[in-house]
């Protein structure tokens, strides 16, 4: 295993409607005194630049150098959301993160050695306990990535699993993923599950980070 990772950007997606939560930006939602959005971007504080992709929200001062970003059209979903961050991704190595993953900071390093180890391969992903993988938390070679999306569309509802029949992956099992980085916070009960996750925990909340440069496009 390489122990040198290469340079990356991070896209993190915040959009959808959070409609078994009964709707809102449900990556507002507080988890161990910080918000999932915020959680997310600090968990790829390395990255040479992070874009977020989502409808415009008030944000901390220490996330200002973040690059906001949103799809178009609003609400085109996910495979939109990610060509509109690609705009402005310059690192040979996307990390793309769905939002909403509040225990996600010990996963990069995992994908970003194993697609160090796999020249030939264009993406990393993760495979959950149900023998799922998921896009929306892997690590891709970026023009693989952007030639893909331009040749498969991104029409609104298609899924971002679509991505992966055009790609060469490799799926990282869930046994050899830090414990709890592929949970997700979909219903009420996950929320819960997560507060309860970071109370019992000896950490600080995570800080967002600070970067330089950036903007809201």
């Amino acid at each position: 295993m390489t122990t040198s990772l290469p340079p990356y950007a991070a896209v993190i997606l915040t959009g959808g409607g959070a409609r078994r939560m009964g709707g809102g930006d449900k990556t507002a939602m507080d988890v161990g005194g910080v918000s999932l959005r915020e959680r997310v971007i600090a968990s790829v504080s390395d990255a040479v630049s992070i874009v977020v992709v989502g409808p415009a929200v008030e944000r901390p001062v220490d996330a200002a150098a973040v690059r906001w970003v949103s799809e178009d059209p609003p609400d085109g979903g996910p495979l939109a959301a990610l060509a509109a961050a690609l705009k402005f991704v310059e690192a040979p190595v996307v990390v793309v993160l769905a939002g909403d993953l509040p225990f996600a900071a010990g996963l990069p390093p995992v994908l970003l050695a194993a697609l160090a180890d796999a020249p030939a391969v264009d993406a990393v992903v993760p495979r959950d306990s149900q023998g799922n993988d998921q896009p929306l938390a892997a690590a891709y070679r970026t023009d693989a990535l952007t030639r893909t999306l331009a040749s498969i569309g991104t029409a609104h509802g298609r899924a971002m699993r679509a991505l992966l029949d055009h790609l060469c992956v490799h799926a990282v099992p869930a046994d050899e993923l830090p414990p709890g980085t592929l949970d997700d916070v979909d219903t009420a009960s996950d929320l819960d599950a997560a507060r309860r996750r970071a109370s019992s925990t000896s950490l600080e909340p995570t800080p967002t980070p600070t970067l330089k440069g950036g903007s809201h496009a």
